[in-house]
């Protein structure tokens, strides 16, 4: 029992935040853990009244000594976690700094959607060509022999614009 006493103060000296004192906890008060693996194993039965007192007693000191000083190693993480927390928070601004250039506006989301359309059918084989948003008169009837009597014609008038509705 000495050793594991020793073993777990060695332990403790090493755990340094509040997880690695958890971790100690467990090896050594957890359901496998090496003292309560010590006292479901030995068998009272087989030792003598005052063996099993003396016995009772050094696993009930270990066990206190080892909750104890867990408690204490855990409160000691927590509030040398809780001071780097502070210490971090309290940093004064230093004006003279210059500040962090932050973006000016963002893209449209219908621009976001049609690019992401763009990339699937990109991605699909397709390619993507840009080319005048209203086409010119001449390209859409007089360069394809469209009479201007026909009925897709007749949106323009005949000077060449649309006629105002």
């Amino acid at each position: 029992m000495d050793e594991i006493r020793e073993q777990l103060l060695a332990d403790l000296a090493k755990a340094a935040t509040a997880r690695d004192v958890e971790e100690v906890r467990i090896r050594y008060l957890g359901r496998k853990g090496t003292i309560t693996t010590l006292a479901k194993s030995t068998d009272f039965g087989k030792l003598t009244p005052d063996q099993r007192k003396q016995f009772g007693q050094k696993l009930n000191e270990l066990k206190q000594l080892a909750e104890q000083e867990i408690a204490r190693r855990a409160e000691a993480a927590r509030s040398a976690a809780s001071q780097a927390e502070t210490a971090r928070s309290t940093r004064t601004l230093d004006l003279t700094v210059p500040g962090s250039g932050h973006s000016i506006g963002s893209i449209h989301p219908i621009a976001l959607v049609q690019m992401e359309l763009e990339d699937i059918f990109q991605g699909m084989g397709f390619m993507v060509l840009t080319g005048l948003e209203v086409e010119q008169e001449y390209y859409n009837f007089d360069a394809l022999n469209i009479p201007g009597d026909h009925p897709a014609a007749t949106c323009k008038t005949r000077s060449g614009s649309p006629t105002a509705s």
